[in-house]
């Protein structure tokens, strides 16, 4: 009986070493799968706030846009004749103005195009 119990306890340290090696790789994956929390975390968060951002210009842009149509609508017949005075050029050098301070306007609400290339959008893999 002593040979079967030694055998017992050696198959019992045996199991008990690979369960401490299992919880351990547990405890890596816990770990592991925490931190991948946290980063997608902050970067739904970034993604959150650009979304927003974008929002914001969006509006902005298309009640500037509203702003131009009808601008363009009240352009009436006399506005366009003067648009083409060759005279004094007052008017076209007005509307001239008018055009750049649009642009400008559009120019500040436009993304730059690196911010969109710039967004961190993958999820880094780690080995099985």
């Amino acid at each position: 009986m002593g040979k079967e119990l030694d055998a017992v306890r050696q198959e019992r340290d045996a199991l008990t070493g690979k369960l401490a090696e299992v919880e351990k790789g547990l405890q890596e994956e816990k770990l592991a799968h925490a931190n991948d929390k946290k980063r997608l975390e902050a970067l739904a968060g970034r993604q959150l706030s650009a979304i927003g951002a974008c929002r914001e210009r969006n509006g902005k842009m298309y009640e500037f846009g509203n702003q131009l149509v009808d601008r363009y609508e009240a352009k009436g017949c006399f506005s366009a004749v003067l648009q083409g005075e060759p005279f004094t050029g007052l008017a076209r050098a007005r509307i001239e103005a008018m055009a750049e301070e649009d642009r400008s306007k559009l120019d500040d609400l436009r993304l730059p195009p690196e911010s969109a290339q710039s967004a961190d959008v993958g999820v880094a893999s780690r080995p099985n």
